[in-house]
């Protein structure tokens, strides 16, 4: 995934998740749990990832 991207998938997120009415403080709350959630999942797909190799591909 290009830089580009990557920006225009996080403004999309934050377009759907994020009102544009809202107080600093609340887009910063959304933003770090956007974050958060992001994290998680890219940590979930690792872990699967890694177990896979050990499985198919042999002990690391």
């Amino acid at each position: 995934m290009t830089s580009t991207h990557r920006r225009e998938s996080a403004n999309f997120m934050l377009k759907n998740i994020v009102s544009p009415n809202c107080l600093v403080h609340q887009f910063v709350q959304q933003y770090l749990m956007l974050q958060y959630i992001r994290d998680e999942e890219e940590n979930h797909q690792e872990r699967k990832n890694k177990l896979v190799r050990m499985l198919f591909g042999g002990i690391e």
